[in-house]
């Protein structure tokens, strides 16, 4: 049984298409939109896709290019499945990456063996280049084991609305050994972070809906989001917007075309310093706790003997308040000379 993809708006060309393919033992899978498709791409990883080249949002060659582009899916064949097709939509099909075409109106009598024909030949392509591939296969499995136990695992957002900027950048980082999860629009990034908890944002600064500039201004005034860190990746490379950026909050900002093992640098960069932060102000709060509750009197001085901190059982000790306490000089607070102070 092989898994076909169907990407079709028209609900009575799908169900027809679908009639004839489960009849004939194939799994069938839709897709009206571009994002479902490379979404149903990558997840089943079908043996064909037949592809509407007339959605109603997006042309099916401009998927057929992006599919083309991500290495999950780019050795997936596909089949332009349209009607009216003009000479110059079967030259930008060829161009995108279309393996040939099947023609709407559906033929009921020839429909199944055509889509069986692309079938066989997807076969016995992948089965050529599975056996070519094999040893390259457990290389790369290997490698992908060294690359999973070499880097921390970290929860990454990217957010642009261009699919294959953020799929190029979902592969990326997952080379690296991250979790990468995508949203194509402000409305969604916000939403996947009050869903989930990122170690990291990868952020566009021009998008219809809302820009990377006003994300940031809103993760910022959010507590819980307020030191998430933020990275711009953007075509702009005009100073003042890199400024902006970084006074925005910003930990970096990355400008496209970017080198692939740069990005990759500077974000497990951002990341361990990330970690280190965390971890820092997990200990902090630790001598927080043993400072506040110990049973000896403790406090912290600056360089001119004022009291910048106390806890609890010094201020009993001393007998006064904190607010009679902090800023004030320690020697003058005791009664004693410095000089007493720094020989006891």
């Amino acid at each position: 049984m092989e898994k076909i993809l169907i990407v079709e708006d028209n609900h009575l060309n799908f169900e027809l298409a679908n009639e004839l393919l489960i009849r004939a033992g194939h799994q069938v899978m839709r897709a009206e939109t571009m994002p479902e498709c490379i979404s149903a791409a990558k997840l089943h990883n079908p043996n064909l896709i037949l592809m509407d080249l007339h959605l109603p949002d997006v042309k099916g060659t401009e998927i057929t290019r992006i599919l083309k582009n991500i290495p999950k899916t780019q050795d997936i064949p596909i089949v332009a499945f349209t009607a009216m097709v003009m000479n110059f939509d079967r030259e930008e099909a060829f161009k995108a990456g279309c393996a040939g075409f099947i023609s709407k109106p559906i033929n009921v009598n020839s429909f199944v063996k055509t889509v069986e024909e692309f079938l066989e030949v997807s076969i016995e392509d992948k089965t050529t280049k599975e056996e070519v591939d094999s040893e390259a296969g457990n290389s790369a499995q290997k490698h992908s084991e060294t690359t999973s136990n070499k880097y921390q695992r970290h929860n990454i957002l990217v957010v642009d609305d261009s699919i294959l900027n953020a799929e190029i950048l979902e592969e990326t980082l997952e080379q690296i050994g991250q979790n990468v999860k995508i949203a194509y629009n402000g409305r969604d990034a916000f939403k996947k972070l009050e869903e989930e908890k990122f170690d990291l944002v990868l952020l566009d600064i021009m998008m219809p809906d809302i820009s990377g500039f006003s994300i940031l201004k809103e993760l910022r005034a959010c507590p819980k989001t307020a030191h998430l860190p933020v990275i711009f990746v953007s075509a702009i490379d005009q100073t003042s917007t890199i400024v902006k950026g970084f006074d925005l909050g910003s930990c970096e900002y990355i400008i496209k075309p970017y080198k692939i093992e740069e990005l990759k640098a500077r974000v497990l960069s951002i990341l361990k310093i990330n970690d280190l932060q965390n971890r820092l102000m997990a200990e902090k709060k630790v001598l927080d706790l043993i400072f506040q509750f110990s049973e000896d009197g403790i406090i912290l001085l600056d360089s001119n003997f004022c009291v910048v901190s106390c806890n609890d059982m010094f201020l009993e000790w001393i007998n006064k308040g904190k607010e009679e306490v902090l800023r004030k000089n320690f020697c003058e607070l005791i009664n004693c000379k410095k000089e007493d102070c720094l020989l006891s």
